[in-house]
């Protein structure tokens, strides 16, 4: 069978199909809203396959492809290859469709690299409507460029509006390796995304993290979203960090949780945003019958205002902060704006 690819008219590749099914896609074909529903669907390499089959295609499915992008210098194409030099020969058809594609482009999830990036210019420019930046690594601690050295070359030029940090240290708001300890001054919303059954540390008092008012430049809100596939996976965490490889006694994780929450409470003057307290699990929090979240809630504005009252701070500056925290459900989050934000595989027993 000869697959017809790249023709002119959309319904010359479908010629090889039988009669009823070739009826059924020349009735998509006429209806672009029903077909961009269909395509929906498709994983991202099929998604890279349409966009062969005809023009029609193209304009349907590089959109919807283009929209979340995957950068990853270690494994297969990267998406930004070849704009760098777009300023420099608008002839080139091929880069002309891909800048016109990254327009499209709202959420980037940007991997591990070790200078990769350096040949990238101008990403900025090509990426005009960028609002949301993951950057995430598994199981390694967050890492752009090398630790020493200049920051990220990529990461300086990225101006998006929502900063995802996917960190190997649970509870601990630092910028990645190579990219310096300043918050890009696009940036209002930070989501830090915690995920179950990783060891937490105790840490030191957080004054020098991007929540510090030196660091945070336009800042406005911090959501911390305790990630759980659906309501019946619970949340925990162990103790201590493995990433240490240290032997020594601490506390019971769930003591080390609530000290470390507090802290960045008292450390940040913005909004934050609890995320799925709900989630966690009755008995490793030592909690008995009652709502959860509620619970989590109030344990979290107690110890607050204790470790603000412990750093000479008290009336009406604490009632402020307090009022700053909001503890929200899981499935009420996920209403809003949750896009490149985390994948619809963690979050899938939730929709």
């Amino acid at each position: 069978m000869q697959r017809a690819t790249g023709a002119a008219d959309p319904r010359e590749a479908l010629m090889v199909l039988p009669s009823a099914k070739f009826n059924l896609f020349l009735s998509l074909m006429d209806n672009r809203d029903v077909l961009l529903n269909v395509v929906s669907f498709l994983d991202r390499r099929t998604l890279a396959s349409c966009l062969t089959v005809s023009q029609q295609f193209y304009e349907v499915v590089g959109p919807l492809l283009y929209r979340d992008l995957r950068v990853s210098f270690w494994r297969g194409p990267n998406p930004l290859d070849g704009i760098s030099c777009l300023s420099a020969d608008t002839t080139d058809q091929s880069r002309r469709r891909k800048l016109e594609l990254l327009r499209y482009t709202t959420s980037l999830n940007l991997g591990n690299h070790h200078l990769h990036c350096r040949p990238f210019t101008d990403v900025s420019l090509s990426l005009p409507n960028l609002r949301v930046l993951r950057i995430s690594s598994d199981p390694y601690p967050l890492s752009l460029c090398a630790p020493r050295g200049p920051r990220c070359p990529l990461f300086v030029q990225l101006q998006p509006i929502k900063l995802v940090l996917s960190p190997y240290h649970p509870l601990y708001p630092t910028l990645p390796n190579g990219a310096g300890e300043v918050l890009p001054p696009s940036v209002e919303t930070v989501v830090i995304i915690e995920k179950p059954h990783t060891g937490i540390t105790p840490w030191p008092d957080l004054g020098y993290t991007f929540l510090s008012p030196t660091h945070r430049s336009h800042l406005k809100t911090l959501e911390i979203v305790f990630v759980t596939q659906g309501p019946d996976m619970g949340f925990t965490y162990t103790s201590p960090c493995p990433v240490l490889g240290l032997d020594f006694t601490v506390s019971h994780p769930r003591d080390t949780f609530w000290k470390n929450l507090s802290r960045v409470g008292a450390v940040f003057e913005g909004e934050i945003r609890i995320v799925n307290a709900e989630g966690f699990e009755r008995e490793w929090l030592g909690f008995g019958e009652g709502d959860v979240e509620g619970k989590v809630e109030h344990r979290v504005r107690g110890m607050l205002e204790r470790v603000m009252e412990d750093r000479g701070v008290g009336g009406e500056e604490v009632e402020e902060r307090l009022k700053r925290i909001r503890v929200v459900a899981m499935r009420e989050w996920l209403k809003g704006d949750w896009e490149g934000v985390v994948e619809p595989s963690e979050v899938k027993g939730w929709l």
